[in-house]
């Protein structure tokens, strides 16, 4: 199972590392994610609590500690510790990879509270079945399976791949790579920094205060998007997107889903759906060329000045300099898009007074 799980996740890696991901292959992931994760899930286990010291094995695998809990309330952190500490009922174990850590003894019960401390830069290796992970302060890599549950990773700094079938997954104020599969389980990110992938099947996703580049799929699942600063690819088959605030190069496509789109286009910009329908309202700092098509359907312009040309399927306009290029597509559906708001009159009465 952990051999195939292991085959799994670093074909999984190499997939997500290229932003050109089709269908077929994301589809396949998915399948083998099922596979593995479809059986019930082990009893929670509870025993007492203990804390244990071992020191970093030497060697070229010293950087790697392994862990394999069928069932806990894991909190892993790092800091400027001389040892691998931890609490709770696991044991620590040094092998010819680096050190394991395994339960001690299991009881039936709830998922018992379990603490890793390890030194900085550091890679964590996790196999959980069942629980949830909790990572905080956390300075290296994490390399986390967690069969039934959620995971949690806060104020962290370094490289993160996360397999979840069904559980939430949360990153907040993180710097560094993550890379984030799920099955059904929902994903949320807030103020990180550094490279952002995830891929979905029906799970809900939602973003905010992203800097740098986002790579985002789900098959039936919503995306809610906010102030993404870097280079951004959203894409859902039959959910819908919603993105407002301050956005970079944005790319959207639905097969099915409406997007909607509340903020100012300063950046090169292309959204479409074969059947749906799109909505977009432009702040007042939008610089670019418009241009709207539709198959069937209409587009309907607010607060636009459309240029020769346009027509009841075709808009073309420009707001500001037009300096980017915003590119709205639709097979089947509506494009309905409002310009910035008017600015508001002086009163008269009142500068009369004045």
């Amino acid at each position: 199972m952990y051999v195939s799980l292991a085959l799994a996740f670093d074909a999984l890696a190499a997939d997500t590392q290229d932003e050109t991901l089709d269908e077929k292959a994301k589809d396949g992931s998915m399948k083998l994610l099922g596979g593995l994760f479809g059986s019930n899930s082990a009893p929670a286990k509870v025993a007492p609590a203990a804390r244990q010291h071992a020191t970093r094995p030497a060697g070229n695998m010293s950087r790697t500690v392994q862990v394999r809990l069928s069932a806990a309330q894991l909190l892993i952190r790092s800091g400027s510790f001389s040892k691998i500490q931890i609490e709770g009922p696991i044991v620590l174990e040094n092998g010819p990879d680096g050190i394991l850590v395994t339960e001690r003894f299991v009881v039936p019960g709830p998922p018992p509270i379990c603490r890793l401390e390890v030194p900085e830069g550091l890679t964590i290796d996790l196999q959980l079945a069942s629980g949830g992970l909790t990572v905080r302060n956390f300075r290296g890599t994490l390399l986390a399976r967690v069969q039934n549950g959620s995971v949690s990773v806060e104020q962290s700094e370094g490289r993160f791949r996360v397999i979840v079938p069904t559980g939430r997954v949360d990153f907040e104020r993180v710097h560094g790579e993550i890379d984030i599969l799920t099955s059904n389980g929902s994903v949320a990110a807030r103020q990180t920094h550094g490279g952002l992938q995830t891929v979905s099947t029906g799970g809900a996703m939602e973003f905010e205060d992203i800097d740098g580049p986002i790579v985002a799929r789900t098959t039936n699942g919503s995306i809610q998007a906010s102030d993404l600063r870097g280079t951004a690819r959203l894409s859902t088959r039959t959910g819908e997107v919603s993105v407002s605030g301050t956005c970079g190069p944005l790319t959207v496509r639905t097969q099915g889903g409406d997007v909607s789109l509340d903020g100012s286009v300063v950046a090169h910009t292309t959204v479409e759906t074969h059947k749906g329908s799109l909505y977009l309202k432009l702040g007042a700092s939008t610089n670019a060329q418009i241009e709207a098509r539709v198959g069937q359907g209409m587009v309907r312009a607010e607060r636009l000045n459309p240029l020769p040309g346009s027509s009841r399927r075709t808009l073309r306009t420009t707001l500001g300099q037009g300096q980017a290029r915003l590119r709205l597509t639709s097979g089947l559906g509506v494009i309905n898009v409002a310009g910035p708001p008017l600015a508001p009159r002086p009163n008269k009465r009142l500068a009369a007074s004045v």
